[in-house]
């Protein structure tokens, strides 16, 4: 089984916000990664973008904490049997956490909705966040490190508790802004080629060059990262990993 839910928010109707670029074209580029990419039939759209026939919406009058919340724990809830799922997020952000009008959801609270609650044993997850600050969103346990070419440890891992396959891409480090134009961000833009040419099992560390070689110079200085549930910098990304290697 497959799902995907997509938060896609562009702040309209939040005045400190509507000044800046729409994010109707990435919501289109992370709908063709889930359908065509990926695969995926069972597609959520949770959004504030006036949009047409074709999705699975969730209108939205302006980004709500407690829509994406209770969307995400739906899919937690109502999967019952191994699953990919695919999370995509196109927000403001801060230090682990989004940000929906004048509320914060947490990288914990994001981590628990998952895991706490507990997937199905053999699921995966892929999450890409597209938004400002969002290194450790996910809250994963390792992140990769490029200089090292490992997967170093973030935080301490509980005994006898089984976490899915799970990759996340943050589309800055947490110090660091993302990148958004007139045409949609660079980021969503640029994995949307890297999967559409794939058609083998890609690891971790194959992702993160091929990431990089593809990005743009000022979407690349951002300091793109990746992070995962798994210690090894050769785990095979979900969607892809029961494809032969690349």
């Amino acid at each position: 089984m497959k799902k995907a839910i997509l938060s896609v928010f562009d702040y309209s109707a939040v005045p400190q916000f509507s000044h800046l670029p729409s994010a109707e074209r990435d919501l289109s580029l992370a709908f063709k990664i889930a359908k065509e990419i990926l695969k995926i039939d069972d597609i959520t759209v949770i959004t504030d973008i006036d949009v047409t026939s074709g999705y699975n919406i969730i209108k939205l009058d302006y980004p709500d904490k407690t829509a994406v919340v209770r969307e995400l724990k739906r899919i937690v809830k109502n999967t019952s049997k191994p699953t990919d799922v695919f999370v995509y997020f196109s927000c403001h952000g801060v230090k682990n956490a989004l940000c929906f009008s004048n509320e914060l959801f947490s990288s914990k609270e994001f981590f628990d909705i998952f895991f706490n609650n507990g997937l199905p044993i053999g699921s995966t997850m892929l999450v890409v966040f597209d938004t400002c600050h969002s290194g450790s969103m996910s809250d994963f346990h390792f992140r990769y490190d490029p200089f090292t070419r490992t997967m170093e440890k973030t935080k301490e891992l509980p005994t006898g508790i089984y976490y899915p396959l799970s990759v996340s891409l943050s589309a800055s480090d947490d110090d660091r802004k993302a990148i958004s134009t007139h045409k949609g961000s660079p980021f969503t833009y640029t994995l949307y080629r890297l999967l559409n040419e794939l058609d083998c099992g890609i690891t971790i560390e194959q992702l993160h060059d091929r990431l990089y070689e593809m990005l743009p110079t000022v979407a690349r200085i951002m300091n793109p990262t990746i992070c995962s549930t798994s210690s090894r910098e050769r785990a095979k990304i979900p969607f892809f990993h029961n494809l032969d290697n690349c």
